[in-house]
């Protein structure tokens, strides 16, 4: 991306967080490679995780992040302030109350603060763990990810809705690999770097997984022998 900033494009993924690098090594990493700089190094990884993209559209018609969908904004009634004479104040945020949970617009993602070191799972700024930690589903609907503790599982109804709503063909995301998709039985094993989980009319909904053998570089007897794989969009239709 330093040398081909108009032609790479880097998306944030669940793990770019002070928790998950904290948990998972990377911050040790750092602190051994760089020793005596390794503070300050691992903070400007930080930042950058900060300032990462979480998601983009191709070409007009295909939606990547590494979760998915989200939720959108509902509008609750606040205290009266002190000052107000008349009428009602209210306060918009995404909404915690799967009885209440509606799908999210691409203006509402592109309004959300993503400058945060670790996705909030409460609160009013929930879109950007939505993006990051939601998936998918073969029941219909939106509901709370109560496994994960975070994020949304959606149906292909709603990827139907997402697509139709927003004129898109394809969405692309990468957020459960072998190990993850071991638990669930409602959809296909990544046995092959990639799953189609939605196919509905206005397109379809792939799970992209590139580390084959994962987990990679790790002497483990619990490593999967799947493949990696990537996807390439072919003009004009960048769909297939």
């Amino acid at each position: 991306q330093v040398f081909l900033p108009n032609c790479v494009f880097l998306l944030r993924g669940n793990h770019e967080s002070k928790y998950c690098t904290s948990v998972y090594g990377f911050e040790q990493e750092v602190m051994v490679k760089y020793k005596g700089q390794g503070t300050q190094v691992y903070r400007k990884f930080l930042r950058c995780f900060e300032d990462l993209p979480l998601a983009s559209i191709i070409a007009g018609c295909v939606y990547t992040a590494h979760g998915g969908i989200f939720r959108g904004a509902v509008v609750l009634p606040s205290k009266r302030s002190k000052r107000a004479k008349k009428g009602h104040k209210y306060k918009a945020g995404p909404t915690d109350d799967s009885t209440t949970l509606k799908l999210g617009s691409l203006d509402e993602l592109l309004k959300a603060r993503r400058t945060v070191l670790d996705t909030p799972y409460e609160g009013s700024n929930l879109i950007p763990g939505d993006v990051l930690w939601s998936d998918p589903s073969l029941d219909k609907g939106l509901s709370l990810n109560n496994e994960r503790g975070i994020g949304l599982l959606w149906g292909p109804d709603i990827t139907q809705q997402f697509l139709y709503t927003n004129n898109l063909k394809l969405i692309i995301r990468s957020h459960e690999g072998p190990d993850a998709r071991d638990k669930r039985h409602d959809l296909l094993a990544m046995d092959s770097g990639y799953t189609i989980d939605h196919h509905v009319a206005c397109g379809k909904l792939i799970t992209l997984f590139s580390a084959p053998d994962y987990p990679q570089f790790q002497a483990s007897v619990d490593r999967y022998n799947n493949s990696g794989a990537y996807i390439v969009l072919s003009p004009p239709d960048f769909a297939t």
